[in-house]
């Protein structure tokens, strides 16, 4: 399944730029968003980098691919 990945960018209240409530990262953590078109539900994970991000998707979804 191909997945779309996209960084969340948070205000230093934890909020999103549409004023969602996601927590303050931990130095040097992001948020990332992703979902898939075959499966259009969106969730959130934290990791330190894009590649990390991928790790942790892969390890629920083995046959996992991604958009850019």
């Amino acid at each position: 399944m191909k997945y779309h990945l996209f960084e969340l960018h948070l205000n230093q209240g934890g909020y999103d730029r549409m004023g969602c409530y996601f927590g303050v990262n931990r130095p040097g953590e992001r948020l990332y968003e992703y979902y898939s078109e075959d499966a259009p539900r969106f969730a959130t994970l934290r990791a330190n980098n894009r590649e990390e991000a991928k790790s942790k998707i892969r390890a629920k979804h083995p046959d996992a691919t991604f958009y850019r």
